[in-house]
């Protein structure tokens, strides 16, 4: 999947939902859609082995196909593609059009550098070489369920998927041959997506088996597939970082804090891959990512992270979730494209409020979900804020607070009662009370100075709430 626009509802991996898309502005990252109806899904080409590659033919059942084979992968294409579209003449006079090597250089690029930072190879690639379908083209490949040929397409919302061919246990791709309707630059979003989708096909490769509906039901797919492509998203800012493709979809992320972190709507779990990012910068890039992805099948998703960042770091989920949401209530001091999660959707995060002692009371439309938070900005706060935590039912909760211009942060529990918590610094204090329970976090909210008041002689204290 891209980062600015991205696709999710074809077949595949650049995952599942039944993505609405909500205006021009926004692309189908994946063409994925729902696992047991997919629009996009046809029989494949039987996968050309690797130690028998024969360069410029495509196999039966293919036809009205032009090939091209590099190192890992063999590109298909028909000739009924848009002449007149420039990223589909040839350039450079080798014969074929520069989309196709475009999407070549970049899927070889992406391929290099996932598996240099300590990855597997994509599923399959050690047999097979990986093919990869340009819809729209004319290409064709013969149905063995239909009995007939089957023109390979997808919507012109979307820009790529990944599947499994479950007969030879290998991915394979399918990508737009135009992303004009959501893309200026279409050759870097271009690049960004190819990062994206081989890393669905790294994923699988991992141990989780998101293409089978036998083994994972659709239940625990709607659970766990916001990971997935999360983490995907995030190897776009790894691989490509300077296509910034993602940022709209972080921009829409941190507008609804109380969401549960694995929401998934089309847009919620590519803006969530802040999440794997915080995780990837914090606590040393790939390895902690390959242990979850190792264990998630066996564990489940949120065991496999409980455990990794147990092992690896001696620190609960639930403090490492209350840590992230304090720091995205001020991105621009941890992530390197911090300071563009704020604009133009969200441009500074944080609405005026009162001034201290602050109250406040959730509503049915901020009640935090599972791991979703409701964030405060306290522009002049004292080192010690004394919090008391009223929850309306049972709940449990942790209480994070970070200052501006820094990424330190204190994460407490957040029992009912009277909580003090003491933060260093004179900077704007970002506090995040974050939902750790199963059930929304109905509560109110006192936020004091340490003598039960304001901030003393600073006149008070302004206070802005966020994403509320």
């Amino acid at each position: 999947m891209a980062r600015k626009r991205w696709r999710s509802l074809v077949t595949g991996m650049c995952l599942v939902l039944p993505v609405v898309v909500p205006a021009a502005s926004w692309g189908g990252r994946c063409a994925t859609g729902l696992r047991g109806d997919k629009a996009g899904r046809f029989e494949t080409a039987r996968p050309l082995p690797r130690r028998s590659a024969l360069r410029g033919v495509a196999p039966v059942p293919t036809r009205n196909a032009s090939t091209f084979v590099t190192d890992h992968f063999r590109l298909l294409w028909g000739d009924a593609y848009d002449r007149s579209d420039p990223d589909w003449a040839d350039a450079d006079g080798n014969g074929r059009p520069d989309w196709v090597d475009e999407t070549a250089s970049a899927l070889e690029y992406a391929y290099q550098e996932t598996v240099d930072l300590g990855f597997p190879a994509p599923y399959g690639v050690g047999n097979y070489y990986l093919d990869v379908y340009f819809a729209n083209t004319g290409v064709e490949v013969y149905s063995t369920e239909q009995g007939q040929w089957v023109t390979v397409t997808v919507d012109s919302s979307y820009y790529a998927y990944t599947e499994i061919d479950a007969d030879y246990g290998v991915a394979y791709f399918v990508f737009n041959d135009d992303f004009s309707q959501h893309a200026d630059d279409e050759r870097s979003v271009l690049r960004a997506t190819a990062a994206h989708e081989l890393f669905h096909a790294v994923q699988r490769a991992l141990g989780y088996p998101w293409d089978d509906e036998e083994q994972v039901s659709d239940t625990r797919w709607r659970n766990e597939l916001w990971w997935f492509e999360a983490t995907a998203t995030w190897m776009e800012e790894v691989v490509t970082p300077d296509v910034d493709d993602y940022v709209t979809y972080v921009q829409r992320f941190l507008s609804r804090p109380e969401e549960p972190l694995n929401s998934q709507d089309g847009l919620h779990e590519y803006g969530a891959a802040i999440f794997p990012g915080f995780l990837w910068l914090r606590y040393g890039a790939t390895d902690l990512w390959i242990d979850v992805f190792s264990n998630a099948f066996d564990e489940g998703l949120e065991s496999a992270l409980r455990t990794a960042l147990d092992v690896r770091q001696g620190e609960s989920l639930e403090d490492a979730v209350a840590a992230f949401w304090s720091l995205a209530a001020h991105p621009e001091d941890f992530w390197p494209d911090g300071e563009q999660f704020r604009a133009p959707a969200v441009p500074s995060l944080a609405r005026a409020a009162s001034t201290l002692p602050l109250s406040y009371t959730s509503s049915p439309s901020t009640a935090p979900g599972r791991f979703g938070a409701n964030l405060f900005r306290l522009d002049r706060a004292p080192e010690t804020l004394g919090v008391t935590f009223t929850p309306v039912n049972p709940a449990t909760a942790r209480l994070a607070v970070s200052r501006a211009g820094s990424s330190e942060i204190e994460v407490v529990d957040a029992p009912e009662g009277r909580t003090d918590i003491r933060v260093s610094g004179e900077a704007p204090a970002l506090l995040a009370m974050v939902n750790v329970g199963e059930s929304p976090l109905d509560f109110s909210l006192l936020v004091e100075g340490p003598d039960g008041g304001g901030s003393g002689g600073s006149g008070g204290c302004f206070v802005s709430a966020l994403g509320l």
